[in-house]
């Protein structure tokens, strides 16, 4: 029977260098590409996505020491003995890893993700953008081990790490054309609980009266944003001031100068958390 060669797209950069157990969700590293197995058109269209779904090697891992029975997972004896199939460990016969990151930007042949439990220079046989149409259909069963093994896997209890927090640009609406800096949020980190970002703003732009399901921050930095109220009232912030604007209140923002202000989201914000008017 004759064997299957891959060649990898990419390797991992950046982030740990060393394998560890946990503690993996504020890791920030690269999945840097090979010119020679893709084209920077391949990459078109992948920002649009807020997580990618990277597939990598365990290449760290002795052939020798490969289960292909089964094992207790972690060489835990309090858990049960399961065969590989049944676990994600990486001593699998193919050293295969799979694993859905927060796409924090897309530079030339450089994706930069969050949360990919890979070490620099892991060998990356793939990277397909996240779609919630192939998220489980139905319930999600798992056995209680299985939740006790992830418990600290993305968060380790008491860990804090330092990130440089880098934007992921994206069109706002509304004319002219403003463009949003999110530094944290769902395009960004992945973060679903607060999102913050920049907008330079042009003079003249305004956007479709909306209502969110988050409370919305604006402080401005530079320049003047209009709030148009529903009842035909207008709220002018100025530079060094700032508004809360409740959930669920219908509102239409405007920048009559050029204007750089600070938006920030609780939850985060998500387009599927504005109802906009198409009419206004």
């Amino acid at each position: 029977m004759s064997g299957t060669v891959m060649e990898p797209i990419g390797y991992v950069r950046g982030g740990r260098t060393t394998i560890e157990d946990d503690g993996w969700g504020q890791v920030v590293s690269s999945v840097e590409l090979d010119p020679d197995q893709i084209d920077a058109a391949g990459l078109e269209g992948l920002g649009a996505f807020s997580h990618v779904e990277v597939v990598y090697v365990f290449d760290q891992v002795d052939p020798e020491t490969i289960c292909r029975g089964k094992r207790h997972p972690r060489g835990r004896a309090d858990w049960p003995e399961v065969g590989i199939l049944a676990q994600r460990a990486k001593d699998r016969p193919n050293r295969i890893g799979v694993t859905v990151c927060a796409l924090r930007s897309v530079t030339n042949m450089t994706i930069e993700v969050a949360g990919l439990d890979a070490v620099d220079g892991t060998p990356v046989l793939d990277v397909k953008p996240y779609m919630s149409g192939f998220a489980p259909r139905g319930p999600v069963r798992e056995p209680s081990w299985a939740r006790e093994l992830m418990q600290d896997y993305w968060e380790a209890e008491g860990a804090t790490m330092i990130a440089r927090l880098r934007p992921t640009v994206v069109s706002a609406k509304g004319a002219p054309p403003k463009h949003i800096h999110e530094f944290v949020g769902g395009a960004s980190s992945g973060d679903d609980s607060l999102s913050l970002a920049v907008m330079h703003s042009p003079a003249g732009w305004t956007e479709p009266a909306q209502m969110a399901r988050f409370t919305e921050v604006t402080i401005v930095m530079e320049g003047t944003v209009v709030l148009h109220l529903a009842d035909g009232d207008e709220i002018r912030v100025e530079s060094g001031e700032a508004v809360s604007v409740p959930p669920d209140t219908p509102v239409r923002y405007a920048t009559p100068s050029s204007t750089v202000y600070v938006s920030l989201c609780r939850p985060a914000f998500r387009p599927d958390r504005v109802t906009r008017d198409a009419s206004s």
